[in-house]
């Protein structure tokens, strides 16, 4: 029984969608830069965003700007539901970029759930 919870709550992680990914770097802070998109869940089981990594940076958090923008340690995205990562709501934070993003080039993020299964997002770097 605890098998089948763990591989159907792998199989609910590999069914998330991410749309409308873009990384938007302010011109105040050139060295962060955030990512908004939507993360899209079909399945049946909800899950935990509880990371993510990026080449293009030191590090990547999770924020709230509701919370003064502070960091979380994790987001739920409900089953047949969705997280909207948005400015003025939860969103990640690439944080001391490793060299300036230019408008139009992508910028891949590998996000990562509570059962450690790794979703990777190409978020298009513009407004």
């Amino acid at each position: 029984m605890v098998l089948a919870t763990v591989c159907a709550t792998g199989a609910a992680a590999q069914d998330l969608v991410v749309k409308n990914a873009r990384a938007i770097v302010a011109a105040a802070k050139p060295t962060e830069a955030r990512v908004v998109g939507v993360i899209s869940n079909p399945s049946m089981y909800s899950t935990y965003l509880v990371s993510a990594t990026s080449d293009a940076a030191e590090r990547v958090e999770l924020r709230d700007a509701r919370k003064k923008d502070a960091k979380v340690a994790e987001v739920e995205i409900p089953a047949y539901g969705g997280l909207t990562l948005d400015t003025k709501a939860i969103y990640l934070t690439l944080v001391n970029l490793k060299k300036p993003l230019k408008p139009g080039t992508r910028v891949d993020i590998m996000l990562t759930n509570d059962a450690q299964v790794k979703t990777k997002v190409s978020a298009i770097v513009g407004p």
